[in-house]
């Protein structure tokens, strides 16, 4: 019933079909201009869900919804902080032992590569400046 109401309201309705994560939209306009731009339709790629970090033990897992993109094996077993880095291009990861002095370390995100490594207690004055607020 709903559904032939909307399609008889106007004979020079648009009809577009998009599909965003997995359901069927439709958008109807009474023709006067193109179908508002929806993620994933002819404007432009679909969007992607956001990268997230998940803490484990003695790493960090890079996901994307549920995929995994990466597990960063950080340098001690106890992770503290995280925080990222150039707009989630790198991330910088603190972690320490059960004793001993926490290790802070910065990774690219997208091949989990080391770029950079710095004991906390060495983060003063503002060097390295990825690394600020991980000092001890």
């Amino acid at each position: 019933m709903m559904k032939s109401k909307l399609l008889s309201l106007s004979v020079a309705a648009l009809l577009a079909t998009t599909f965003l994560t997995g359901c069927e939209t439709i958008v109807i306009t009474d023709g006067s201009g193109p179908p508002p731009s929806s993620p994933g339709g002819p404007d432009g790629p679909p969007r992607r869900p956001p990268l997230q970090a998940v803490v484990e033990p003695g790493a960090v897992r890079l996901v994307r919804g549920d995929r995994t993109m990466n597990v960063i094996r950080t340098a001690r077993p106890i992770v503290e902080r995280w925080r990222w880095v150039n707009g989630k291009s790198q991330i910088a990861i603190k972690s320490r032992g059960n004793h001993g002095p926490a290790v802070v370390e910065l990774f690219d995100s997208r091949s989990g590569q080391q770029l950079d490594r710095v004991m906390a207690f060495a983060i003063q004055g503002g060097s390295p400046e990825w690394a600020m607020g991980f000092g001890d």
